[in-house]
């Protein structure tokens, strides 16, 4: 019955890790999207980009920022697009 509690508890370790490294994935992809966006439309001021899973990133030019919102509206990340 331990061994089990260790098992599980190692599990949810392991797969927390995985979901920081997809959602690490996803905020590079949506960063390299928006700025080739940026490169090819430098007058704009607010990029956005909606990737595979339905999250949407919007750049806001001016503060250099991008967030990132759930496909149920839950902000999920936050930051500097220049900075990883």
């Amino acid at each position: 019955m331990i061994l089990i509690g260790i098992s599980l508890t190692n599990f949810v370790s392991v797969r927390e890790q995985t979901d920081d490294i997809q959602l690490g994935s996803q905020i590079h992809q949506a960063k390299l999207d928006i700025l080739s966006q940026q490169m090819n439309e430098p007058g704009g001021m607010q990029f956005t980009y909606t990737d595979e899973k339905g999250f949407l990133w919007v750049y806001n030019k001016r503060d250099k920022l991008i967030i990132g919102t759930s496909p149920s509206g839950e902000e999920i990340y936050t930051g500097n697009i220049y900075e990883d």
